[in-house]
């Protein structure tokens, strides 16, 4: 079948100058925070009270609610059976920059996970307390980026912190499967033992 990597699109879409180059055409788990989401409920049901069916702003709610189920999806496929696996969830803030987790794509990733028994460690810059507030001891909190990542399955980007671009963090891992939600990583750079996927990302393996 024919594929094609989002990326290329992007940078299609760019060069029209009524879009110009910048971040909102970025491919990732979906927006959360506590504005924007409240922000599109609001337009919703203003123009629901002025008898408007606002389509457009349902559709965007709905593709953002599913965003992290398609991360999710991606993880079963990779490793076949999420029960007992160790699975590392770098970035835990709804974005860079912040230790606000309100509506983060991120932690509805934990949760799914959970769902499906698989032991999950995790590692954010600034949101590490806010996290433990609502998982307490049912996951695992490592120190730093690289204490996340051992004896993992699988890892998954899921906030985009420079620090989790750095291909050098993945150069001793044998067999992990790394999933970039927000498409960060030079996946060329990745040593031939990682197995990489991204949203947007025709090719499954190197």
């Amino acid at each position: 079948a024919f594929s094609i990597d989002y990326l290329d699109v992007k940078k299609g879409m760019e060069m029209d100058s009524r879009i110009g180059e910048g971040s909102f055409l970025s491919a990732g788990l979906g927006y959360g925070g506590s504005c924007f989401k409240k922000d599109v409920s609001a337009l919703i049901a203003k123009a629901e009270n002025q008898g408007i069916e606002p389509k457009l702003l349902k559709a965007t709610e709905e593709v953002n609610e599913l965003q992290p189920s398609i991360v999710f999806d991606l993880a079963k496929k990779a490793l076949g059976t999420l029960n007992g696996k160790k699975i590392a969830v770098l970035g835990l803030a709804f974005k860079e920059g912040t230790d606000d987790i309100r509506e983060s794509r991120a932690i509805k990733i934990v949760e799914l996970l959970l769902n499906k028994n698989a032991k999950v460690i995790v590692y954010d810059p600034k949101a590490m307390d806010n996290t433990k507030k609502i998982f307490d001891v049912t996951i695992d909190y490592a120190e730093n980026t690289q204490k996340a990542l051992n004896n993992c399955d699988a890892c998954i980007i899921a906030t985009e912190w420079p620090e989790f671009k750095n291909t050098k963090l993945f150069s001793e891992k044998e067999d992990l499967i790394v999933i970039d939600s927000r498409r960060i990583l030079n996946w060329k750079s990745l040593p031939s033992t990682v197995r990489y996927y991204g949203i947007g990302f025709p090719i499954i393996n190197k």
